[in-house]
Order: structure tokens, then sequence, then C-alpha cells
């Protein structure tokens, strides 16, 4: 999804997307396969995301946000309130993002209008933007958005796909069906963080070699939430056959014994792998992993930390 991506990128000129509120599956086009969504208040609230929002609080991270928040009249951190991006299995070009927050749009709508290839047309009473991140003018290159109320921004890579999503906003399209796979795919834990579904697995082109039993899959979906301090992730895999499923779970389990019998050094990777659990419920195979959330934070810190001093180190001149 770079394309989407890097339009989030020109228009809110965020570094990372922070999102809150649930995910409405009514709002996801009928003929989406993918759908993604992180919710920045369930972050916000929990043990990880509390330690995680502390380090942004560092000297040199605060001056980034402040002149930010200058420019742009408002918090990335704090202030954007949701994104969901959906899409098809065809090209990543007609991905779809929604985002909401507390942003003012007229101020982000000023730096669009100083990019030469900006302009400007109507779908009813929405104004719909666009513009290039170059000068040559590539179809990957040329964005579409709209402001389609004060609070919510749509981005598309086709003006088509970016009406069909302000249509479904405004109550005229077809969102995801009650019974629809992708509906039943998407998690639904409370306070879910991050959560992502995918049908139609099996027809995906980018299953690795080593992956290949998911060839045998309908579907997949992962969640992330927190539960009394604890950071849980749910992965599923939805076979298209009961005996399919079985082999699933199978390869499934002998992965996490090979990692528990890996002997690893870093004790947060084998508790992990110690937590899991793999259950089987006709064609759906799920596993589930936990670890403390200040503990895996601790962790990723450090892991962090000792990245940056390889490439610093790495990046000093060799001292003759």
């Amino acid at each position: 999804m770079k394309q989407v991506l890097a339009a989030l990128v020109a228009v809110l000129c965020l570094k990372m997307i922070a999102c809150a509120g649930p995910l409405d599956p009514a709002q996801v086009t009928a003929g989406a396969k993918w759908v993604a969504h992180v919710d920045m208040e369930a972050l916000r609230a929990s043990r990880f995301g509390t330690l995680l929002l502390g380090e942004l609080k560092k000297d040199d991270i605060q001056a980034k946000i402040a002149a930010f928040k200058a420019i742009f009249a408002f918090d990335p951190i704090q202030d954007v309130k949701s994104v969901t991006v959906f899409g098809d299995h065809g090209s990543p070009q007609n991905g779809v993002a929604i985002i909401r927050g507390g942003f003012d749009p007229e101020k982000v709508l000023v730096l669009l209008r100083a990019n030469d290839s900006y302009k400007k047309s109507d779908h009813g009473s929405h104004a719909i933007h666009t513009w290039t991140d170059d000068k040559g003018g590539a179809p990957d290159k040329i964005h579409w958005g709209c402001f389609h109320n004060a609070n919510t921004a749509v981005i598309a890579a086709t003006r088509e796909r970016l009406v069909e999503v302000l249509d479904l906003l405004d109550g005229k399209g077809i969102g995801q069906a009650t019974g629809s796979q992708l509906r039943r795919l998407i998690p639904k834990a409370q306070g879910v963080v991050m959560a992502a579904a995918l049908q139609g697995l099996a027809d995906n082109e980018n299953i690795p070699p080593q992956a290949s039993m998911l060839k045998n899959a309908d579907g997949a979906s992962l969640g992330l939430w927190e539960n009394n301090q604890n950071t849980m992730l749910d992965v599923q895999v939805e076979a298209k056959t009961a005996e399919s499923a079985t082999a699933i779970q199978q390869m499934a389990q002998g992965l996490i014994a090979f990692g528990v019998l890996n002997q690893n050094p870093d004790p947060i990777l084998t508790a992990i792998a110690q937590s899991a659990k793999i259950t089987l419920d006709d064609r759906m195979v799920t596993l589930r992993l936990q670890c403390g959330s200040e503990q895996l934070f601790q962790a990723m810190k450090q892991a962090h930390e000792k990245k940056l001093q390889q490439q610093q180190s790495g990046s000093q001149p060799a001292t003759p």
C-alpha cells in the first residue's frame, strides 16, 4: 500500500499512523478484499501505549511534534482519531484510506495548493483535490483526496475509488454485508488496538514457498489488544476444508515447538513462544500469543537502542 501511505505523508506529514476509534465494516466498500485498522484511543488507554507515548515526550521528539502542530494546527499523536485502509487484490494503487481526526482542513489545503500540480473538482457537495508527488505526473504518483467533513479525510489513488467511498460515507453506497467473509474475519475483541483481515488468501501471489500450506486457506486475520496489562495477539486462518485446517494447525504447532526448543537467548521471545495456544474450531485455526506489556516494551526499546548503536558504530570511520 505504498502509494496510499505516500499520500498520507503528503497530506498529513505523519511519520507514523496514529489512529483511533473502532473499525466500522459498514464503511468498508463491499468489494474490498482486505482491511487494516489501528485504534489510538485503545493504545493510549493501555499500559504499552502509556510507555510508548512516554518515550515521545523526549525533547527531540517533542520539538518535531511542536513544529508539526505549528504548521498543521493539530497534534499528530493526540488529535488524529482514526485511520482505516482497505482495498482489493488488484494493484495496490486501488487502496483507500479514511482518516478521522481533529485537524484543520484549510491548513492542509493551503499546503496542497502550493503544489504546482494541484487541481480541484467537485462530486456533489464534496470538493475533490488531486496532486502529484513529482513533476513527471506518473500514474502511481497521482493522488486524490477529499475532506468528507471537517474531521474526516479520504485519500485514494484514483478518482473512481475516492467517489465510491464518498458515496458510501454519504449513505448511498454498499458496505460490507453482515455475513460477508471479510466482516466475519475482522477481529472483534474488546479494545482491539490493531485489526487486519484478508479474504481469498489462497489467491494471493505473495505467499512465500515456505508457507505454501496457506494456499489451502480462504482467509486470515490479526488482532492485537491488551488485557490486564498483557499484550495479546490473535492470528486466525480460515481453511478451505476441515482437513486443511487440521494440517495448518499441525504446521503451527510444529513451528511453535521448534521455537520453544531452539533455546533462544532472548527471554521475552522464549516467554512468548511458551505462551502460545493453538485452537481449532471447524475450519478456523487460532494462534494466541501474549506477553507482559511492560516487559514487551522494554525488550523492544532495548532492541531499538541496540540497533541505533550498531548503526552509529558502523558509520564511524575505521581507526588507522
